[in-house]
Parts: structure tokens; sequence; C-alpha cells
């Protein structure tokens, strides 16, 4: 096949036989410029078979070349042209000497200028009997150096097996074609796959597909004798689908110059990789801890202050709505002001609810109205590029939960939707009585049986893979592009979720949009989706009781004073705790209530709270406070049973908590 290839790679025109009876066949149905034969052959050697061609009158022109192994010595060479044979090469000789030889042949023969055959020796028969002597001789030589070097190489080989077979890395060859040739037992062992599975991998079916261009590119280059990175990591494919770290360590093999393969030697080091993620995340872990620790300080810094003149704002455009006939354009722009108020409050209320800064207030909530409250602002926040839609069942049931919450696990969803449709889409919002049975529990995680209020979210986004969405509620993991998400927005909407009591179930594929609906536990009444009514004061109208207002911001001291003037109460104000035991002294303690901030600049509220309730026990008690947190004792104020009002408050939640305070 090797002198085929060879010879017709320089134009000639080639058949091949197997031996001399095939070749003499052959030779006498065609016409052929040349034979090259082997000596050694089966049925009939070169010898016989150039002997056989030269007395044939119609093959004896052509020219004979013996190619063989089996030169001992020159008088070998001398019997062999003695027979008629015009050349005689021994194997092996470069390609380039064998084809010059050849060429000079054949121009001999084309000129009729072949050599006349030596003169035969005197006695052929000793000297093919010699020659086969020698010939034994020479390979019982052979044999015996032969089996020297297959000991020498078994021992080796017992060594170097042994070397890697009970290796601490796995060792993994791969052969010209980029297939897998060996693999070590640690291979076995590390990937799960057996030494047979192995070698019927392809290279692209181990690599993680993450990592198969760059392993394919390496390969490639090391087999093409190129430079490429010697020492790298990549990740491995086990057998049951887990993935491992690997350092690897790629060398080019050569065979006599030439490149046959890349050997690997692969170290897992999984456990480090894991434990420098773990340490990452830890770190990452932190760092957003410290961040959302800083934005409570932040925000408990200035909720205070801000809820104090959020209380002004709002009290005095109440005070403005009173005396404006409701139809007058500037009504409807002071209860615009009232909205965006209590909105704005609102706000701050969220960011302390997320940096653990306030409590939450649990209320019996109509869903449907949260969502249309949000309608505007969710319309903004998603884009135009994407078509909003709501299905709002209208005898809807309540649920007990914090309006804070729910509002902002209605808005993490919905943007969580938007950011899967950077291309545009559709956003769809249901809310739906369900009644969840044993079968439907069994669906959905944590699931109990009973009467639900179902919330659900749909988009027509990029959809999420069955083998992601177990994860996607796990704090700091996140699908998007570093940069583009804290991997925060669905862990703070399944700790609401469970917060309340509820369930949350997730359906997505990828393409197809995803899904997610939040139940919560059901209170079967039906709350209406309220219009807000007139303000009408008079159910909260005091009868003179003397109130203690204790209060260091002078404009909502202000305020609460003339409230209070104007609502049948008669007030004593303080602007700290001080001045209100100086007060409460002048008038002997004959107050029925104090209404007291719970922060003061000289003392903490509860601290004169019990002060002055040593000197009267009888005395009413009402706490107020711009945000709730470790400073003003929220978990005291609840142990003790005291009524306490959030700011900024309306006049109607004002009046009301006077009066159920003095009642």
């Amino acid at each position: 096949y090797m002198l085929k290839s060879l010879l017709q790679g320089y134009g000639y025109t080639i058949q091949t036989a197997m031996d001399g009876v095939e070749a003499l066949e052959k030779a006498s149905q065609a016409h052929f410029d040349m034979i090259i034969s082997d000596i050694l052959m089966p049925r009939m050697d070169g010898f016989q078979l150039c002997r056989e061609v030269k007395k044939d009158k119609k093959l004896q022109k052509i020219a004979f070349v013996f190619y063989t192994a089996t030169y001992i010595e020159p008088k070998d060479e001398d019997f062999a042209l003695s027979l008629g044979a015009e050349e005689f090469i021994v194997k092996p000789t470069e390609p380039d000497v064998f084809i010059k030889n050849l060429k000079d042949v054949i121009k001999r023969h084309q000129r009729g200028a072949l050599a006349a055959p030596k003169a035969p020796i005197e006695d052929e028969t000793i000297y093919l009997k010699e020659y086969n002597e020698r010939l034994i001789r020479k390979l019982e030589e052979k044999m015996i150096a032969l089996e020297k070097v297959i000991k020498d190489l078994e021992e080796t080989e017992v060594k170097y097996r042994d070397l890697i077979d009970n290796a601490n890395d796995a060792v993994l060859f791969i052969d010209k074609t980029r297939a897998i040739n060996f693999v070590n037992p640690k291979f076995c062992e590390m990937t799960g796959y057996s030494f047979e599975e192995a070698r019927k991998l392809a290279l692209e079916e181990l690599i993680h597909p993450d990592d198969v261009d760059m392993v394919s590119g390496y390969c490639q280059k090391r087999l093409a004798g190129e430079k490429s990175p010697r020492n790298y990591e990549l990740r491995l494919l086990t057998r049951d689908g887990r993935t491992i770290y690997i350092d690897n360590n790629a060398s080019a093999i050569k065979h006599k110059g030439r490149i046959v393969g890349v050997l690997a030697i692969m170290r897992d080091i999984s456990g480090r990789k894991r434990a420098e993620e773990e340490k990452a995340k830890a770190q990452a872990q932190l760092f957003q801890a410290q961040k959302l620790e800083a934005i409570g300080i932040l925000v408990g810094g200035i909720a205070h202050d801000f809820n104090n003149m959020l209380t002004i704002i709002q009290g005095h455009t109440e005070l403005a709505m009173l005396k404006v006939d409701e139809s007058l354009p500037l009504h409807r722009d002071l209860k615009q002001i009232s909205k965006v108020t209590m909105r704005s409050a609102s706000l701050i209320r969220q960011l302390l609810l997320f940096s653990r800064k306030q409590p939450m207030a649990f209320t019996l909530i109509n869903i449907n109205k949260t969502v249309r409250d949000l309608l505007k602002m969710l319309k903004r926040l998603i884009g135009e590029d994407i078509a909003f839609d709501t299905d709002l069942q209208t005898d809807l049931w309540a649920v007990r939960g914090d309006a804070g919450n729910i509002e902002q696990v209605i808005m993490n969803l919905a943007l969580n939707a938007r950011d899967a449709m950077s291309e545009g889409g559709k956003l769809f919002i249901k809310t739906e009585n369900k009644i969840l049975d044993n079968e439907i529990c069994r669906v959905i995680p944590e699931a109990k049986p009973g009467k639900y209020v179902c919330l659900t979210i749909e988009d027509t986004g990029t959809g999420m893979d069955e083998k992601i969405i177990p994860r996607i509620f796990e704090p700091f993991f996140s699908t998007k592009e570093a940069g583009k998400g804290t991997g925060l927005g669905l862990s703070v909407v399944y700790g609401i979720v469970k917060q309340h009591k509820g369930c949350i179930n997730v359906s997505s594929e990828p393409g197809r949009g995803s899904t997610f609906t939040v139940c919560l536990p059901a209170f079967p009444v039906k709350l209406a989706d309220k219009t807000e009514e007139a303000i009408s004061l008079k159910a909260f109208q005091g009868r003179n009781e003397r109130i203690l207002l204790v209060e260091d911001e002078e404009g909502v001291r202000e305020l609460v004073t003339k409230v209070l003037a104007e609502n049948g109460y008669v007030a004593f104000t303080a602007s700290n705790a001080k001045e209100a035991v100086e007060i409460f002294d002048r008038e002997k303690g004959e107050f029925h209530l104090i209404f007291c901030d719970v922060v003061l600049p000289d003392q903490n509220g509860l601290q004169l709270v019990d002060q002055l309730l040593s000197r009267n026990p009888s005395l009413r008690v009402l706490l107020s406070s711009g945000y709730v947190d470790q400073k003003s004792q929220w978990h005291v104020i609840r142990e003790r049973g005291f009524r306490f009002i959030q700011k900024p408050y309306t006049l109607t939640e004002l009046l009301q908590a006077i009066r159920g305070a003095v009642t």
C-alpha cells in the first residue's frame, strides 16, 4: 500500500500482487515496464519469479527490481542480479533515493541499455542452501534481540503501567483523530465511566459545553504542532451529569518525530474551586449585607425627619381640603397632593421593610386594589414595548397581609418579567379565588389545602430551563449578566410569601416565557374596591379631654395642636421630656392622655411615659414615630400594649387614634 501510494504520487500506473504466482499471472495478461518484487513470499519467492520472467521471451524485456529487507551479504545482491534483475534495493530506503533508483532503471530500459545479467554462480543449489542458512541464523539473532527488546519493553511497560494505574491524577490520551485512545483507572474513578465507555466518547461529550471551544482549540493546535497553553483549567461532565473542575496538563506525544496524539494529565480541583466559590459567595453576601445595613442606616437616619415633614404636608393639605368645595379644581389638586404624600410615605416604609428596620403591619387587604394602585407605576416601569393586561376577579376574597410587602411582591415579579423581555412582549396579571385540594398541593411546593387568593404574573420572555427553576429563589442567584441583577428580587418575594404563610409556584420553558403564581391564605369575605369617601371628622370629636402632646418637631406639634383644638380637645404642648414633666407637674397630672413621640432629643419617649404613669396610673398613652427600630423599642411598645400611630398619618387616622385612646 505504501509503495503503491508513493509511486502513484509520482505519476506511475500501478498494479499489485500478493506473491510470485499472482505476479506472473498478471504480467502475462498485460503490458508492464517494470516489476518490483520482494524476495521472501509464499508460493513463489522473488528469486523464482525473476527466473521465470527472464526466461519467458514475452516478459524478459520487463525491467526487474528487487526491493527486500533480507540483504545479508554482498553475494546475495550478486545472486539476484545474476538472475537477470536490473536493480537490488535494500529496505528501508528513503523515498527520494528509492524513486531516483527506479527512474535510472526506467531510463536505461527506455534506451534499451539494460545491463547484461551477471554470470550465474557455479552451484545455485549450494548457494541457496547457504542463503537459507544465513537467513535462518540472521533471523535467530534478530529473534534473540527482539525477545530481549520485548522483555525490556514488558518490564518498562509494567513499570509505567503500574505508575499510570496507581497515579493520583487521571491520564487521558487523545490520538490524531481526536478520539480518546486511553484512560487510566483514576480517570474512570473521577468521571464514573468505564474504560470501554470512555473510549467510545467524543471529546466534546466529556467537556462542559462552556469549555468545549477552548479545549478543542487548544487540542487542535497541539496536534498541529502549534503553540498552546500547557496548563489550564477546564470542566468535565461526569457520567451522572455532575460538573467537576480540572487542572489540566497537556503535552503533544511524538513518534519518530511526528505528533501522534495529546497526553493529558488531569487533577480534580473541584474541592478547591468550590471552596473558592463559597468564599466568594460569602464575601458577596457579606458585602450585600453591608450594603443593606448601610441602606438601613441611611433610611433610618432620614425616615424620622422625612415622615415628620410628610405628616405636616399631609395634615395641612387635609385641613385645606376641608375648606375647599369638592367640585373645585383646587380640591382635586389638594387631593392629588395628599395621595402623593402617602405614596411617598409608603416608599420610605418599603425601604425600611427591605432593610429590616420596620415591622410588618398585617391588615385585611384587597389585592385587586393593590394591583390597581400600582398600575400607573408598573406601566411606566415596564416600558412601552411591553403590552400590559389584567384579569382581576370581581368578588375576590381578602387576605391578611402587609400592604407594603404585597406591593413589593408585585413590583419584583413585574420587574423580573420585564427583564426577561428585553425585545418586548406581553405582561399579564390575574387574580382569582382558588381552593387548593390535596392533589394540587402535591404539585405546588409547600402548599397546604385550603382557600387562597392567587396572584398570577405571566410573561412572554426568554423563559427558564427546568434545571434552573429550583434555584431561582436562592439569595444572590441570578441568570442575568454580571452587573444587571443582585439575585435578591425573587428571594425577597419568596421570603415575603413565606411570612404570609403562602406558597409560590413557577412554570417556565426556554423561549416560551414564565408564569409565577403566588397563593396567599384567604379570608372569605369580600372587601369592596372602595372609592375614597369625603373626609368626615365628626365621629372622632373630643369632649374637652386634656391631652399632653410631646413632640420635638415644631411643624408637627403646631399641626396636631390645631387639629386637637378644632375638634374638641384641650392640648398642652411640650417639645421635649423636660418640658413635659414641668407641664405635668404644673397641671398636677390632670390629663386624660399623653400623646408622645417615641424619639425625643433629651429622653426616650417610653422612659417619659413610665415616669408620668408612676405619678398617674390612670393616664392613657398614645405613642407615635417616624419609624420603628431598636432605638424606638418597638418590641417593648407591643409587649406593654401601648397604642401606636405611625407617621405620616391622615387627620382621620390621628383623630381616630386619639378617640380610641381616651375612650
